[in-house]
């Protein structure tokens, strides 16, 4: 695992290396990739090490309370996040976007409600409306989301959270053949 831009294997080797590539030309961000529900067979939570690397790029720009928004389905990442979050001296604020099955919202939400830097919403939107979030996002920053899930986080975000604090996204399956 890389330390400034950290590359869990997760695909055939090929596409690793295309994934790479496609990132490895972006500037502007260090990229993490993960496996399904945020696990690696490398390493059973790579959470810690891409949360503290957050926070160091992070605290380069800002200092008090960062916002975190991310979709959840399994829960695994944002479990994993929240435990990064709890290595570093830094305050964070989690807004999750649940985009899982309908029956295990309520399991998330009450997995996490005394939890109060953690925040599970409903995904909101019709799919057109999501479908316009992803295009102005991929206009702006040339990254396709998912409609599944960041797609739905990302219109969330734009169109109902507040913007006043900085806010790190977490992407999960961008496309990046597009």
């Amino acid at each position: 695992m890389n330390k400034e831009g950290i590359f869990v294997k997760t695909d055939a080797f090929l596409f690793q290396l295309i994934k790479r590539e496609k990132y490895r030309r972006r500037n502007d961000l260090t990229t993490y990739f993960l496996g399904i529900g945020g696990s690696t067979n490398e390493d059973p939570n790579p959470f810690i090490e891409a949360f503290h690397e957050c926070e160091r790029q992070i605290s380069r720009k800002t200092s008090g309370l960062v916002h975190h928004l991310l979709p959840v389905a399994s829960g695994e990442m944002l479990q994993g996040l929240v435990e990064g979050a709890n290595t570093v001296s830094g305050e964070h604020q989690f807004t999750a976007v649940y985009t899982g099955d309908p029956l295990g919202k309520h399991r998330m939400e009450w997995k996490w409600k005394k939890t109060s830097n953690v925040e599970i919403l409903h995904p909101a939107g019709s799919g057109e409306e999501v479908e316009k979030t992803i295009n102005s996002f991929y206009q702006a920053t040339s990254i396709r989301l998912d409609p599944i899930h960041t797609g739905r986080a990302v219109h969330q975000w734009m169109h109902e959270l507040p913007k006043s604090l900085p806010t790190v996204l977490w992407i999960t399956n961008p496309y990046i053949f597009g």
